[in-house]
């Protein structure tokens, strides 16, 4: 096992064989565990952690007392580039997916287990072991895969029965955040104020803004190109303009009563979907995966970041209504079930205002979504390329260009024409 334990330190200098067998033992439940051998190989996965992380697997063979037991699991550990660590701030992104899986969710579960919903919600794989010290960080997940699950398409815009399974899953997520502030308060007070605002903060504006511009450039070409001279670029130089960054910062930020803790980054790649038989048209299951940008802030976030990187214009013209209440009401039973009314924690009609409110933030963060979903593979940057141990201006390594295709060019240009037509901004 020599060659794969320099692949464990590869990882991280902190991931030894006693990790693994800690792994063993919580995902047994057992204290008899035996290591008898495992297997470390890079991974293809490309995905909203390809610039943060790297990404391995791990296949280990063991005992369970004295049972042959088989366990995959999926490890991020930051790059070895120290140029490209520091350009995207990938220690900050792992401390505070840390904490996550460490004190947020494992608090979230521990309520949920307390109340026994008929129906609890599970739909993230276990995080196994998760460190963060600035230097050695890594988080291992169970491997999701080998039970069918793949990633979502970001490419494509999801179909009806995707975007609905989504939604559910963000629903009943943000359900246990309202359900434990409004039962245990005090408790949930301290797992809100755990997570840091890792993307939108007016600490990280010289980080993010230059980017930005560049992000605001390729919209204003594709809605010059599909829709010149219209109402539409006028109302995207109006939206895009210096002051963008800033009144996204002000929409991360948490408003009581209704701020919950959210994914942070729904698009579709951060989800991974099981279908029976060979159709791929409707997920039977789904979990959500990489909580690096967790946040404390309007449920509306998660979703407003969804409907406006992940969906055509075709689907929200015909589907939109359908679509919010299907969040709502997958929300509302989990909130029903862990004991706490939805007409006195999140009401229909408060919903609807923290849409009115926050939608607009899904608009402005797919500025940058959209042209990353319809990149070509090709197109992606090299961040290893990176020189030095020095932070660059990502603008200078993740170049940015107008968008090639008309159906690209449509899928950023027509959320424009939505977010306009229904006067959201």
């Amino acid at each position: 096992m020599c060659e794969n334990r320099e692949a464990l330190l590869q990882i991280s200098q902190k991931f030894t064989e006693d990790t693994l067998k800690c792994i063993l033992k919580r995902a047994s439940g057992s204290d008899s565990i035996e290591l008898v051998d495992y297997e470390v190989t890079g991974s293809s996965i490309r995905g909203g952690d390809s610039f943060l992380s790297t990404l391995s697997r791990i296949r280990v063979e063991g005992k369970i007392n004295n049972t042959p037991h088989t366990l995959a699991l999926i490890v991020k550990g930051l790059p070895a580039n120290i140029g490209r660590r520091k350009t995207f701030r990938s220690t900050q992104f792992f401390r505070n997916e840390v904490v996550f899986y460490n004190k947020v969710l494992r608090k979230l579960m521990e309520f949920q287990e307390k109340k026994k919903p008929k129906k609890s919600f599970q739909e993230i794989p276990r995080c196994l072991y998760a460190l963060a010290d600035g230097e050695n960080d890594f988080v291992v997940m169970e491997d999701v895969s080998i039970s069918g699950y793949v990633s979502g398409d970001r490419k494509e815009g999801q179909n009806l029965d995707h975007c609905v399974a989504v939604l559910q899953v963000l629903g009943r997520f943000h359900a246990l955040s309202l359900a434990m502030k409004h039962q245990d308060p005090q408790g949930f007070s301290m797992l809100s104020a755990s997570l840091e605002e890792t993307y939108f903060s007016h600490e990280l504006k010289g980080w993010y803004s230059g980017q930005m511009k560049r992000f605001c450039n390729v919209a204003m070409d594709a809605v010059s190109k599909e829709y010149p001279n219209s109402i539409y670029e006028e109302k995207l130089k109006k939206f895009a303009d210096d002051t963008l960054y800033d009144r996204l910062v002000e929409m991360a930020l948490p408003k009581e009563p209704h701020a919950v803790i959210g994914h942070g980054d729904t698009w579709a790649p951060n989800f991974m979907f099981r279908y029976e038989g060979d159709s791929r048209s409707a997920p039977v299951g789904t979990y959500m995966i990489d909580f690096q940008l967790a946040r404390y802030a309007s449920p509306v976030l998660d979703l407003a970041f969804f409907l406006f990187s992940c969906t055509t214009q075709e689907l929200r013209t015909t589907h939109y209504q359908h679509l919010l209440r299907t969040y709502y009401q997958s929300l509302a039973e989990l909130l029903q079930d862990l004991g706490s009314a939805p007409a006195d924690v999140f009401p229909y009609d408060a919903f609807q205002k923290e849409i009115d409110t926050y939608i607009a933030f899904g608009v402005g963060f797919s500025l940058e979504s959209v042209p990353f979903s319809v990149m070509d593979e090709e197109e992606t940057p090299n961040l290893d390329l990176i020189e030095g141990d020095k932070a660059i201006p990502i603008e200078q390594i993740w170049h940015v260009h107008p968008i090639k295709s008309k159906k690209g060019r449509l899928r950023l240009a027509d959320n424009i024409k939505f977010a306009v037509d229904n006067n959201y901004i």
